[in-house]
């Protein structure tokens, strides 16, 4: 004889690998509490990042890999801002010395080696996404990406499909204006918005 037995979690059969669901439960909602203490993120805005997306990407990458992955992920980088607080060393960038080295500096430095370096980086971005990126996805990440690194100032970026009655556009500019409640920090990321999929 044998017997079939269903795990029930709130009233819901539970259909995954139960260890998994336990640690998940365990351990989920206080990483969801710290991401959007440190973000200042509410409820509504965690959850319109793409989560089953980062997990799936972070699993193709090596394990030897994904702590430096997850800590530039999740500003953990150290940089000099930290050393100064921790160790007593500057916190200027060591390469444009005008600024802190905070983990956004990293990203946004204006020093003209700094923006070669970045321009070279994002190329390979969308080089890499171009085989299976429509050309306008790819020309709307880019301008955001743009928009982002070239000021230090918050200001409000624009799509370059805004105000398009086309659908597949306005698709687009939609994804690009909820990008920019997240943080186009949070795209480089690897935390990209729901939106994207259907603008996709």
């Amino acid at each position: 004889m044998s017997y079939i037995i269903t795990l029930l979690h709130q009233d819901k059969p539970i259909h995954k690998d139960v260890r998994k669901f336990i640690q998940d439960g365990a351990y989920a909602y206080p990483l969801q509490q710290k991401i959007q203490k440190d973000k200042g993120w509410s409820d509504a805005l965690f959850a319109m990042v793409a989560w089953p997306s980062f997990y799936q990407a972070l699993c193709r990458i090596p394990r030897s890999h994904r702590i430096s992955i997850m800590k530039l992920s999740h500003r953990l980088w150290n940089t000099n801002y930290q050393n100064s607080k921790y160790y007593g060393e500057t916190d200027n960038c060591p390469i444009c010395q005008a600024s802190k080295e905070t983990v956004e500096h990293v990203y946004r430095c204006q020093h003209p080696a700094a923006i070669e370096q970045r321009a070279e980086i994002v190329q390979q971005l969308l080089h890499n996404l171009a085989p299976t990126t429509p050309v306008m996805v790819l020309d709307t990440i880019k301008s955001g990406l743009h928009q982002w690194v070239s000021t230090d100032f918050r200001t409000e970026f624009r799509s370059p499909t805004e105000g398009s009655k086309l659908l597949a556009f306005a698709e687009l500019a939609r994804a690009f204006q909820a990008q920019g409640e997240l943080g186009w920090d949070a795209f480089v990321r690897g935390q990209i918005h729901q939106l994207w999929e259907q603008a996709f």
